[in-house]
């Protein structure tokens, strides 16, 4: 008798973590097809789940883009489109993690526009707790809000003072919380942490066409 209540309690409980898994993987697609929607109704020409044999070349103008660990092998989904008349593109990436014995996701979306090959690479990352007061390590600009919001990593402070102009800087305070930034080296990218929809997804996409628009126009020819 007790056998055979233990069974029954194992297959009920079997049988509703796969309709838990069920509903779950249900749920994703119906994400994944609105994010699908939301990026053509903004004109992107979208790439879901591109195939393995694609992702290392799709994903190569995001190589060195931090966070993205696992590289192309993490590539969800590629789009582009013109924005203020600048190609860019767009991807979703993902991979899992471990917290303790908890296998998590971990979600970034990144956007990217062209910029000269020739620019040195300027890291911007958000200052984390006292960092924010106290830890002022890379070079300082005009901005003090900037200051406080922003940690400038590069090896060329000289570039970097030159780029991040105090429009740019004024700009750049009211920055996502969830927002850093990759320019140089060919690219302007936007990265975000999580998984954007609806207006963020928007406003991720407009944001590196709108910084690349700022800098100024002598930089272009910097290390020609």
């Amino acid at each position: 008798m007790i056998a055979w209540g233990m069974v029954a309690i194992v297959m009920v409980g079997t049988l509703v973590l796969a309709l838990a898994i069920a509903l779950i993987a249900t749920q994703r697609k119906g994400e994944r097809t609105d994010r699908i929607e939301e990026l053509r109704e903004l004109g992107f020409v979208v790439r879901s789940k591109p195939p393995r044999d694609k992702r290392a070349g799709l994903f190569e103008p995001f190589e060195g883009v931090p966070g993205l660990s696992t590289g192309a092998k993490g590539l969800l989904m590629h789009a582009q489109s013109d924005v203020d008349e600048m190609p860019v593109t767009l991807i979703r990436h993902s991979y899992m993690t471990l917290a303790g014995q908890t296998p998590i996701p971990v979600h970034h979306a990144v956007a990217g526009v062209a910029c000269p090959q020739s620019w040195p690479v300027v890291r911007l990352k958000r200052r984390l707790g006292l960092f924010g007061f106290f830890g002022r390590g890379g070079p300082q600009l005009d901005r003090e809000p900037f200051n406080k919001r922003w940690r400038v990593y590069t090896d060329d402070e000289e570039f970097a003072i030159m780029l991040l102009t105090p429009v740019i800087q004024a700009w750049l305070e009211d920055a996502p919380r969830k927002e850093s930034w990759r320019i140089g080296g060919g690219w302007v990218h936007c990265i975000w942490d999580g998984d954007p929809r609806g207006p963020d997804l928007k406003l991720l996409s407009r944001r590196p066409s709108r910084l690349r628009s700022m800098t100024p126009f002598e930089l272009d020819a910097f290390g020609v």
